[in-house]
């Protein structure tokens, strides 16, 4: 079974260039491929409601998610 990095490389293989300035930003740049990519692969695992923008930020939830398996060179600390 593949890890959460190994499906999240195919990602970043198909958007090397929004992935590279992701990384470097600390955060993922909306409505872009790489975007809509990172959220259609997450959006099973996210609550339904945040998922779906009634409650929370759906970019907070995949944003924490790639901080977690260490995806950011410098991840931005959000004060809100």
């Amino acid at each position: 079974m593949a890890s959460e990095w190994d499906s999240v490389q195919q990602i970043i293989k198909r958007y090397p260039g929004h992935a590279y300035k992701a990384q470097k930003l600390g955060y993922i740049q909306a409505d872009t491929p790489f975007h809509q990519a990172l959220h259609a692969h997450f959006e099973h695992e996210m609550p339904y409601d945040m998922a779906k923008g009634r409650v929370g930020d759906p970019d907070e939830w995949i944003e924490e998610r790639l901080e977690d398996i260490g995806f950011f060179d410098n991840p931005i600390t959000r004060g809100y």
